[in-house]
């Protein structure tokens, strides 16, 4: 069985420093190495078999399972104008940690004067600055809801190599995060919002850990079988098989060409991924899907699928809405849902 096994991500009190732009920057590590185990699944056990130490620090806002309301799917919302997206301006500052690898990883956090925080998680080859993320983190601060996003290893600021793949680190970088989050910035997290591979990491966090009460996820894919064909070709791909991997580049969402390597080993980790046993162990974070039905890149019917699998669900589709809410119109509806779903449910 692929799992991670971790124990506590440890955090340190604050020191601040200030680097060469005379920005305020905190650092704290996060030193627990990290485990990988092959099996036919990669369904991630929460603490069963695994060595997991739970913090006492589990500060979320939750409920008993069963007192949660049922699976609900909201009406499709069309693309008509709306008011005005309220969003304020919030202090933002540079932030460091440690990951289980000893990686640095460099985030934002826009403070709204409020306990409750949401953390924001990029998709493929993507940063905290990418997708939506800097005006949905002006929307929840509209809301008193201070936000983090981060660069997962290898992205943006980050330290680390650039992967395919990578699923289970990232889970454990989420988990430094959330630890970084309680520990060092004295915040509760109470939402995890991710966006397309960080979509599939808040649930496979969800599966593990289930220790923040919602959980936001923006066009994940349910089936990890599927899309990599598509994304490499056949031609590419079947000489990953014979080599063992092949030289990449891949060009971020900063306009930055990156250098790297697809091995076969990352396929077969991808590949091997089980969303739906995943979200079957989901029992205490509530679900909010958000999905565009012209999504082109992870089909609109992968959110059906988690919303028939996930206990505790709510689906959201966005008619006209692509994968990367590429119209504004599109973006602001989907920000304006997800920060109003935060506040009401927090």
């Amino acid at each position: 069985m692929l799992q991670t096994s971790l124990n506590t991500c440890y955090s340190h009190k604050l020191s601040p420093k200030s680097n060469a732009a005379g920005l305020r920057v905190y650092s704290t590590p996060c030193s627990t190495p990290l485990a990988l185990r092959k099996s036919t699944h990669a369904s991630i056990p929460r603490s069963q078999g695994a060595s997991l130490r739970t913090p006492v620090c589990l500060t979320g806002k939750h409920q008993n399972a069963t007192s949660r309301a049922p699976v609900r799917v909201a009406a499709s919302a069309g693309g008509g104008s709306e008011d005005e997206l309220p969003l304020m301006a919030a202090p933002e500052t540079k932030v460091q940690f440690l990951n289980t690898t000893r990686h640095q990883l460099v985030g934002t956090f826009t403070d709204a004067k409020s306990d409750k925080l949401a953390i924001l998680c990029h998709g493929y080859a993507g940063s905290k600055d990418g997708f939506v993320y800097p005006k949905m983190a002006k929307a929840l601060a509209a809301k008193k809801i201070s936000s983090l996003r981060f660069d997962f290893t290898g992205n943006g600021e980050s330290d680390g190599a650039f992967e395919f793949g990578n699923y289970l680190q990232e889970v454990a970088d989420l988990r430094c995060a959330v630890q970084y989050v309680r520990e060092s910035l004295r915040k509760t997290p109470i939402a995890l919002v991710g966006h397309s591979k960080g979509a599939n990491v808040v649930l496979l966090y969800a599966a593990q850990f289930d220790d923040v009460p919602l959980v936001i996820n923006i066009a994940a894919r349910f089936d990890m079988k599927r899309g990599i064909k598509e994304r490499f070709g056949e031609e590419v791909l079947a000489k990953v098989q014979k080599l063992g991997q092949v030289p990449m580049t891949v060009r971020n969402d900063s306009g930055q060409t990156v250098k790297w390597l697809l091995t076969k080993k990352a396929l077969e980790e991808r590949m091997s991924i089980d969303m739906e046993a995943a979200a079957k162990r989901i029992s205490l974070s509530e679900v909010l899907t958000v999905h565009g039905k012209a999504d082109a890149t992870i089909p609109y019917q992968d959110a059906e699928a988690f919303s028939r699998t996930i206990r505790q669900h709510m689906l959201w589709p966005l008619d006209g809405a692509d994968h990367f809410f590429s119209q504004q119109a599109h973006a602001d509806q989907m920000i304006r849902k997800v920060s109003e779903y935060i506040s009401q449910m927090a």
